[in-house]
């Protein structure tokens, strides 16, 4: 999948505006106009190129100031003008690839935009010529800038009319839609008309981008599912004259297994532990997906080549392996209602096995248990390799305590005022991929305070002297860390009255969204049991005089409890506290007070006050 981050523009950014005020929140475009032309093959039966041209007014409106205007491109888009009605400005034509763990041939064009007069209108404009109108252009209504008003403009061959299709998404009343016959009756245009459009800007807690700024979607080229997945079949047909090697990986690998869900199993995990997630996108690669024994010699691909790649090891081992278009959870749509590109962002692969049920594969996760399904995947629709037909299928929804993060603490108040013990995490399901992931990515510096980080929280009176870690792999079971823990300053004494404070959950007031000048719905993710259990044992001089209350939350997106109890002979505190997060989904803008109440009352119960009463007193 290819990305067009915006930070990346930073980079371009700092030098050009090193003098400028704040651009947000000075800079308005009072005007944009974008114009699509479909321009037909010779036979006049297929759309072979779209002239594209875009045009902005800005204006400052406060202060001088300098704005940045750019349009994205690749090796089928190419360029025929960029310029800005101001003199001595030139663009600039940089890489628009992220740095790290992605590599292709997105590049960007900037023009800096000197706004030296307050209100006066300075015009940008670019024109492109895109060659793959087969990738059909999404595109959001919006930029960083506010906008006054807009439109879009689809010009077709009259032809064309019933052959090409826009729809929009996340739009109000400000926004319409109109199609309409030219005057020379040879043409059919669709215009998309709107006003008053923030600047596209929300917070990391809000929904995906495409869940909540208005956006158009060109379709109609792909009718069906099955023709989109024919077009996407054509990047997978060539042969692979070394794919000896791979049989002889996969027999390798296997060589010791009884059953093909342990033949299933061994090579899932070998790609992972083995091939690193790099990928490399130039041209047809966006879409093609590398030779499954390139992948293995080299040890690193994108989702496409380690799909791939698990995809003929398991047909090496004679078992029925496919690969899966599929998009995930960030896009909104299915395939069914929207067969375009746009629809799918990753490829995994999937394996048929007894009575037509299809394991999924996802061979980008890193260390992942088998039949353990990311959050981003869940519930998503999938293109299944089927021969000329595709198979339409849907990847299973995992309950949510399908992964768990459970805590065990075990403690006794020293008579030097110390909660000294044990405790105990686990993990199961995605947290445990979490966790592995984590682990394996630390320096290996790094790796002892990350592990320690896991029982102590952050907390700074909280000290961990030791830990260890059970079962830091996939399989068998969940993964634990394990080790000592002192707690200093626990008690506090004023007058006849000691208080012991345990911060038994922190992390939970984090699920709180922030509120202010929010326009968006919240986002909640990562579904799971989260479980913490404390068993304290007092000393020998103090009782407990007051047990705190009982508290419970339940809403449409998260349920917690947590309970107290007391043994008076023992002088054993226990508490438990539950917390599942039901499902990855939007908090409507209207509910996001409630939503934080329910938190904070939760986050307030588990910091932990009890009342003492010391005996020798």
């Amino acid at each position: 999948m290819k990305i067009y981050p915006i930070l990346q523009l930073l980079i371009l950014i700092v030098p050009i505006t090193a003098f400028a005020a704040k651009l947000e929140d000075n800079i308005i475009i009072i005007d944009r106009v974008e114009t699509y032309k479909l321009i037909p093959n010779k036979q006049n039966d297929q759309i072979e190129t779209i002239k594209y041209e875009i045009s902005n007014k800005f204006m400052a409106t406060r202060a001088p100031s300098v704005a940045i205007d750019y349009i994205f491109y690749d090796d089928f888009t190419k360029i025929k003008k960029a310029n800005v009605k101001a003199k001595g400005i030139k663009p600039l034509y940089k890489s628009a690839t992220s740095e790290g763990i992605f590599y292709d041939d997105s590049k960007i064009c900037a023009v800096p935009v000197p706004l030296e007069e307050v209100n006066k209108p300075i015009e940008t404009n670019f024109e492109v010529s895109m060659t793959r109108p087969d990738i059909e252009p999404l595109r959001f209504i919006g930029c960083k800038y506010p906008i006054k008003q807009g439109l879009v403009k689809f010009i077709m061959p009259i032809e064309f009319k019933n052959d090409v299709n826009i729809s929009i998404a996340n739009c109000n009343d400000n926004i319409a839609v109109s199609e309409n016959m030219s005057d020379n009756k040879k043409e059919w245009v669709i215009t998309i008309e709107y006003s008053d459009i923030p600047a596209l800007e929300s917070p990391k807690d809000a929904p995906p981008s495409r869940y909540i700024y208005p956006l158009y979607q060109m379709s109609g080229r792909f009718k069906t599912p099955t023709d989109l997945y024919r077009h996407l079949l054509t990047y997978t047909t060539d042969k692979d004259p070394n794919l000896e090697a791979v049989v002889s990986k996969a027999k390798e690998i296997t060589q010791n297994c009884t059953d093909d869900k342990c033949k299933i199993e061994a090579i899932y995990n070998w790609v992972h532990e083995n091939i690193r997630y790099i990928a490399i996108e130039h041209g047809d690669l966006g879409s093609k997906p590398d030779l499954a024994s390139e992948v293995l010699r080299k040890r690193f691909g994108d989702c496409k080549g380690s799909a791939n790649l698990i995809k003929h090891m398991l047909l090496a081992i004679g078992l029925d392996g496919r690969l899966v278009w599929i998009g995930t959870r960030s896009i909104p749509d299915d395939y069914t209602d929207m067969p375009v590109y746009a629809t799918g962002n990753h490829m995994i692969a999937a394996v048929k096995i007894d009575n037509d049920s299809i394991v999924y594969l996802d061979g980008t996760v890193g260390l992942a248990d088998y039949g353990v399904y990311s959050s981003s995947i869940q519930g998503k629709q999938t293109i299944i390799e089927n021969g000329d037909n595709c198979i339409i299928g849907r990847v299973p929804v995992q309950p949510a305590t399908a992964s768990s993060d459970v805590v065990e603490y075990r403690l006794q108040l020293t008579d030097n005022n110390i909660l000294q013990g044990t405790v105990k995490r686990t993990l199961a399901g995605n947290d445990k991929t979490w966790f592995l992931n984590r682990l394996n990515d630390a320096k290996p510096a790094d790796k002892e305070k990350f592990i320690n980080r896991q029982i102590t929280g952050g907390r700074n009176t909280w000290n961990c002297p030791s830990a260890k870690i059970i079962n830091n792999a996939p399989g068998n079971g969940p993964v634990s860390v394990e080790g000592l823990l002192n707690i200093n300053r626990a008690i506090k004494t004023v007058g006849n009255k000691s208080y012991l404070t345990f911060d038994l959950a922190s992390q939970i007031s984090s699920l709180q969204f922030d509120t202010k000048d929010r326009i968006y719905p919240g986002w909640v993710k990562s579904p799971g049991l989260n479980e913490f259990n404390l068993t304290m044992q007092l000393n020998g001089n103090y009782q407990l005089s007051s047990l705190p209350e009982a508290v419970g939350i339940d809403n449409a997106w998260i349920s917690g409890a947590i309970s107290f109890s007391y043994d008076e002979n023992d002088k054993i505190v226990t508490a438990k506290l539950t917390l599942i997060i039901k499902k990855e989904a939007s908090v409507p803008l209207e509910s996001i007070d409630q939503f934080n109440n329910d938190i904070k009352k939760l986050a307030k119960a588990s910091n932990i006050t009890l009342v003492l009463s010391d005996t020798n007193k």
